[in-house]
């Protein structure tokens, strides 16, 4: 979204390479990677706004058009209690720290979304994140840690798996 009512074309290409610049930044990587592309000039994240509260706005407002209560009512009592308990912490402004432990196939994705959707209808800004990728496809709005929080992975060919932390 430009600010500017009549941007002439440099303030739209510069404001291109910026968007550009935000879209490699999601996978890791940025312009500056690509020595031949012009890096963006204006600092546009000041202009626009932090990109990720931008983002999970948008998840607010898709949030408030579906309706929360029918993936409340179909969760289990075990995610029910998880649920209430969780809830109530946000609510509360508690800041208290979960962990939502079951087999594969429990619903703990499931309690997760529904979590964040009931949040988000309620105006808070929920950011979903997962360790792994797969995981995180499986979250509304999900993200890898690493590429929300831009975590370095620092992987060495002579570590042993076993060896390897994160």
């Amino acid at each position: 979204m430009m600010l500017f009512s009549n941007p002439n074309e440099a303030q739209i290409e510069d404001y291109g390479l910026h968007l550009l610049n935000e879209l490699l930044q999601e996978s890791g990587k940025s312009l500056l990677g690509f020595p031949p592309m012009h890096q963006p000039i204006g600092n546009w994240s000041n202009v626009v706004g932090n990109r990720l509260i931008l983002e999970h706005r948008q998840f607010q407002i898709q949030a408030q058009d579906l309706d929360a209560q029918s993936s409340i009512q179909r969760l289990n009592n075990g995610q029910r209690t998880a649920y209430d308990a969780i809830l109530t912490s946000v609510l509360e402004n508690k800041g208290t720290t979960f962990f939502l432990n079951g087999g594969a196939g429990t619903g703990k994705t499931y309690v997760y979304n529904t979590i964040a959707h009931k949040c988000r209808s309620l105006g808070h800004i929920v950011v979903t994140v997962a360790s792994f990728g797969i995981a995180s496809l499986l979250l509304k709005g999900g993200r890898t840690a690493h590429s929300t929080f831009c975590i370095p992975l620092d992987v060495h060919e002579d570590l042993h798996p076993i060896d390897f932390v994160v």
